[in-house]
C-alpha cells in the first residue's frame, strides 16, 4: 500500500470504489456498443458481398446476352448465305428443267411429225404411189 491509500478513510475508499465501478460500467457499455458496431459492420460487409456477387452475376448475364445476340447475328448471316446458295442452285435446277421440257416438246413434235410423214407415205403407197415409196418405208422400219 502506498502512503496515499493508507490515509484514506472508509468514505474516501467508498467514493473511489464508486468511481471505479462507474468507469467499469462505462467501459462495459462502450464494449457492448463496440460489439454492436462490429456486428453491424459484419452484417454490412455481408450485404456488400452479396451486392457485389449480384452485380457480378448481372455482368455475367449481360455478357451472356451479348454472346447470345452475336450467335443470333451469326446464325442470321449463315441462313442468309445458305439461302443465297439455295436460290442459286434453284435457278440452275429451273434452267435444267426448262431445258428438259423444251427437249421433250421437241421430241414429241419430232415424233408426231415423223408419224405424220409415215402415215402420209403409207397412204400414198396404199393408193398406188409407186414402188419407190414402198422401198423407202421398208428402209425406215
Amino acid at each position: 500500500m502506498t502512503a496515499a491509500t493508507s490515509r484514506m478513510t472508509p468514505q474516501d475508499f467508498s467514493v473511489r470504489l464508486g468511481a471505479i465501478e462507474g468507469r467499469m460500467d462505462s467501459l462495459e457499455r462502450a464494449q457492448a456498443s463496440t460489439a454492436e458496431d462490429a456486428r453491424e459492420a459484419r452484417d454490412l460487409a455481408k450485404e456488400i458481398i452479396v451486392i457485389l456477387r449480384e452485380q457480378n452475376a448481372l455482368e455475367r448475364v449481360a455478357e451472356n446476352r451479348a454472346e447470345a445476340r452475336k450467335m443470333v447475328s451469326d446464325l442470321r448471316e449463315d441462313v442468309v448465305a445458305a439461302n443465297g446458295l439455295i436460290r442459286t442452285e434453284l435457278k440452275v435446277v429451273r434452267a435444267d428443267v426448262d431445258t428438259l421440257l423444251n427437249l421433250r416438246t421437241q421430241a414429241q413434235g419430232a415424233a408426231k411429225g415423223g408419224k405424220w410423214l409415215l402415215d402420209t407415205l403409207k397412204i400414198i403407197a396404199g393408193a398406188g404411189g409407186g414402188a419407190l415409196i414402198l422401198k423407202m418405208l421398208e428402209v425406215m422400219k
